[in-house]
């Protein structure tokens, strides 16, 4: 059986603390069952909970932590090399996020904004990163992406303007719901607060929606939490859900 979590608004607020009897509570629950975090933000700003037997996920970086060991999918430098040097005319910028550092292949100053707002280290190379994102120019948007997908890599386009769209590259979709997809075995809980966690949700038996949840994600889901995410509200459902839950459990819809 699992627990499938969303990390911000969920499992811990904007402050991210977790108060002792929270952590205590967790503790217990990843003894005895497999929850899974999923976090849109590096790896590194979960340290914290590696203490804990939990399974990290970042889709930011496409990594996964679980108990000291580490699962990173690099892409394939050779062709990433090959890829930059054939469309270098087209690619504004290029850059890969790894423990919380953005490594930045073709700085420019002008698409500054492109750049997540963490610590920017400039590189002539490309190094083992699970994810690559670039600026390209829309007028070989099919053409490269077409390149990306042939060589068996996935491609998100996550941003466009007039003239750019930002592509994310990684070995297969990051997305949470595609990860969730990945580990499944018996995913009892999911619980989000938004409508975008509501895509990894869906798969799971029971929905839970935070107290502090949009109104729209509420009422797709089976429950709701009593307590928002800085009072450790998913934790404690999930602790209430788990004594008092019968043997067997239907969607509830």
């Amino acid at each position: 059986m699992e627990i499938y979590m969303d990390l911000d608004e969920t499992l811990w607020s904007v402050d991210r603390y977790l108060n002792p009897k929270t952590k205590q509570n967790l503790a217990k629950i990843a003894k005895c069952h497999t929850v899974v975090i999923l976090s849109n933000g590096p790896l590194c700003e979960m340290d914290e909970l590696k203490a804990y037997p939990l399974v990290l996920v970042s889709t930011l970086e496409n990594r996964l932590y679980h108990q000291g060991n580490l699962e990173e999918f690099p892409l394939d430098g050779l062709f990433l090399h090959h890829l930059f040097h054939t469309y270098q005319d087209f690619i504004y910028t290029a850059y890969s996020i790894k423990d919380g550092q953005c490594d930045v292949f073709c700085y420019k100053e002008r698409l500054k904004t492109f750049y997540p707002g963490r610590s920017l280290r400039l590189v002539s190379d490309f190094t083992d990163s699970s994810c690559l994102w670039m600026a390209v120019s829309k007028s070989v948007l099919k053409k490269i992406t077409k390149d990306i997908c042939d060589h068996g890599c996935f491609v998100l386009n996550v941003a466009e303007d007039k003239n750019r769209a930002l592509l994310k590259i990684s070995v297969f979709d990051s997305s949470k719901e595609a990860w969730l997809l990945r580990l499944k075995k018996d995913p009892l809980i999911g619980i989000g607060n938004d409508l975008n966690d509501f895509l990894f949700m869906r798969h799971c038996k029971v929905k839970v929606a935070m107290q502090n949840a949009t109104a729209t994600l509420k009422e797709k889901c089976d429950a709701v939490t009593e307590k928002n995410a800085s009072e450790g509200g998913a934790v404690d459902f999930i602790q209430d859900f788990l004594t008092h839950r019968p043997s067997s459990t239907n969607n509830g819809h």
